[in-house]
């Protein structure tokens, strides 16, 4: 049995919302866009803005007359919240009874965006806005308290001082934008236009731009509250009192309507939507510039026809509809036209019962038989049976046979010293040849003959000492302590060639110090050869074995020390106490001794512009300058525990004190 397969063909419309950048023109003698919303009341931050195209003179200072851009309140001081145009031709906000004017002058005939922001919080709460520029901000000298009557755009609350000219983009805002909010806005169309804080919001989009529009009287608001506004004594013909060119911004909220007819499910290209009958569905999306748009859909639906088959097949199946091999179960489609335009759909629900197979891998020595078919196989390769199943569809049986002769099989091998083999398990270490008998896997005889070739490895030992480490340059070694250090070359076998070195570092480092009691130079370590030095003239002052040697006069001394053939000279010490003397009782007097963190100095008739401080090897640890007094107060805290000298600068005498 054949089936005709079916495809779906959608055919999707494409719909370019296109919106009317409108505006309303007011004549400046009684239109009015009268709104039912109370507005912004009290002394609450507020933002009113709009595009405005005027050339009338507004200045009562030139003969001109207010026209209000909207306006909502009571007609008392304090109570009303209006935004017009004023003195010189530039926008004003005001309150009944005070105002704060702009400086901009905006009835040259061109398109202008503008701009009052009210915020009682702010240092300076008005501020006038023009184009995105901030014309002036500044204070009003009564407080604002704006009353319930119904926002009017065109006029003011009391009847009087309508608006000649034209106004787009109207939007009421609960809270004080800022400079750069109304740039950022200003030059488009609003979209997702669900901020709460959104409270009017009059595209002007509607009608035919200077047309006839008699009955297209009411302004659709997209803010959130949904105000419709009405459009007041308005011709709604020609380019006066009517729907006229507006400003050219940036598309926003579009509407569209559109007809279409579908076989079968049809799938909205703008939201995804799918709808199988026919009917009126309104469509809310993105257009191309990523704003919302709303479409209302005119559908009818047409069904489609279904025409189903099955089919069981061995192995594949070829359709006669479509001409097409099928190898695999599953349900396929073919696609008519019938006689209304739509598709009639053949549906083939196919079974494929496969073709069963058994397949193995077989391995023997020599020949094979093979029960399956009876016949016997000398050579490796594929071999096949095939059977009839209980389905009727065929079995096919296949084995892959590998047939492996008997062999011998020789490995030659050089090794050094010795050779593992691992047939036998065996550590070789004379070259001969050696045989061993394996058996496969499989099962067959396999003989192993290795053919084994041992060169032999040398090792060569030196011996090295010296008084500082040595870098041996064949084998890039430092060596810098005792001990044994190899290098392996590759001797004319390819063997390895071993040189040992055994290194003795033998090191010396002299050391002295100075007793400044006795002028005694003591040396190290004992038992070699020492030569004592004056550092500042280089002078020898003795040489010989003895480590000690007594100096009579202040300066810095060192000792060359020669050790087991190694030579180190000492750093310079210095001494600084030829000609001091120990006493008892000085002209100084010092409290306490042993001392922890404080000493104190004291003496009478005695002048104490510098007191040195000396550890015993005659380094001076500390020095203080200070007035004449009769006592001092040091802070020792910072000593290292241990015995220091204390005299007075350039005085011979001194005394010892213990730190603790």
């Amino acid at each position: 049995m054949y089936m005709k397969s079916i495809l779906f063909t959608i055919f999707i419309s494409l719909y370019f919302f296109c919106f009317g950048q409108n505006a309303i023109q007011l004549d400046g003698l009684n239109d009015i866009v009268t709104v039912n919303y109370p507005g912004i009341l009290g002394n609450n931050v507020r933002t009113v803005e709009a595009w405005i195209k005027t050339s009338s003179n507004y200045n009562p200072n030139t003969g001109g007359v207010q026209g209000v851009i909207s306006d909502w309140g009571t007609f008392t001081n304090s109570n009303r919240s209006t935004f017009n145009v004023l003195f010189n031709n530039a926008i004003r906000f005001e309150v009944n009874g005070n105002g704060v004017n702009g400086t901009i002058p905006v009835n040259d005939g061109n398109w202008h965006h503008v701009a009052m922001v009210y915020d009682p919080t702010a240092t300076l709460q008005v501020s006038l806005y023009v184009d995105g520029i901030l014309d002036i901000a500044g204070n009003l000298t009564i407080p604002v308290n704006t009353l319930s009557t119904f926002v009017r755009i065109g006029q003011r609350v009391d009847g009087l001082h309508f608006f000649n000219g034209k106004i787009d983009e109207y939007r009421l805002w609960s809270v004080a934008l800022t400079q750069a909010q109304i740039i950022a806005n200003k030059d488009k169309e609003l979209c997702h236009i669900n901020d709460p804080n959104l409270k009017l919001y009059y595209t002007f989009n509607q009608g035919l731009a200077s047309g006839t529009n008699t009955g297209q009287s009411i302004v659709h608001d997209w803010s959130p509250n949904q105000k419709d506004g009405t459009l007041t004594n308005f011709a709604l013909m020609g380019s006066n009192s009517n729907w006229v060119t507006g400003a050219t911004l940036s598309a926003g909220f579009t509407t569209a309507t559109a007809s279409e007819t579908s076989c079968g499910i049809y799938t909205s290209p703008l939201s995804g939507q799918q709808f199988s009958s026919s009917g009126t569905y309104a469509i809310n999306g993105l257009t191309q510039g990523g704003c919302d748009s709303l479409l209302t859909l005119n559908l009818t639906v047409t069904p489609t026809s279904l025409t189903s088959f099955n089919e069981t097949s061995c192995g594949s199946f070829t359709w006669g509809q479509t001409g097409q091999t099928y190898n695999s179960t599953g349900i396929y489609y073919d696609t008519l036209i019938a006689q209304n335009g739509c598709d009639s759909v053949l549906k083939l629900n196919l079974t494929i019962v496969p073709i069963s197979s058994q397949f193995s891998h077989v391995y023997s020595c020599t020949a094979y038989t093979w029960t399956q078919t009876g016949l016997t196989y000398n050579d490796s390769g594929l071999y096949t049976d095939t059977l009839t199943s209980v389905n009727g569809c065929d079995s096919i049986i296949s084995i892959m046979l590998t047939v492996y002769p008997q062999d011998i099989v020789d490995i030659y091998e050089t090794s050094c010293d010795a050779y593992f083999w691992p047939e036998s398990n065996q550590l070789l270490t004379v070259s001969g040849v050696y045989t061993v008998q394996l058996q496969s896997v499989f099962g067959c005889d396999s003989t192993v003959n290795l053919h084994l070739q041992l060169n032999s490895s040398d090792t060569t030992v030196q011996n090295m000492s010296a008084c500082a480490p040595v870098f041996w340059d064949q084998a890039g070694i430092l060596m810098d302590s005792s001990g044994i250090y190899t290098h392996v070359l590759q001797n004319s076998t390819g063997c390895d060639s071993i040189i040992q070195m055994n290194f003795t570092l033998s090191s010396l480092t002299s050391t002295l110090s100075v007793d400044q009691s006795t002028g005694m130079l003591n040396a190290g370590p004992v038992g070699g050869m020492y030569t004592f030095l004056s550092c500042d003239n280089g002078s020898i002052l003795f040489s010989g074995a003895s480590p000690s040697f007594t100096i009579t006069s202040n300066g810095l001394y060192s000792v060359v020390v020669e050790l087991n053939g190694c030579v180190d000279t000492s750093s310079c010490v210095s001494f600084t106490s030829a000609g001091l003397k120990e006493v008892e009782k000085s002209s100084i007097q010092i409290s306490p001794n042993p001392c922890e963190e404080t000493l104190m100095i004291y003496g009478s008739n005695v002048n104490f512009s510098s007191v040195q401080i000396f550890d015993l090897l005659g380094e001076i640890i500390m020095e203080i300058e200070f007035n004449s007094v009769e006592s001092y107060l040091m802070d020792v805290s910072n000593l290292l525990p241990g015995n220091y000298l204390i005299t007075l600068k350039d005085s011979n005498e001194y005394l010892r004190f213990v730190k603790q």
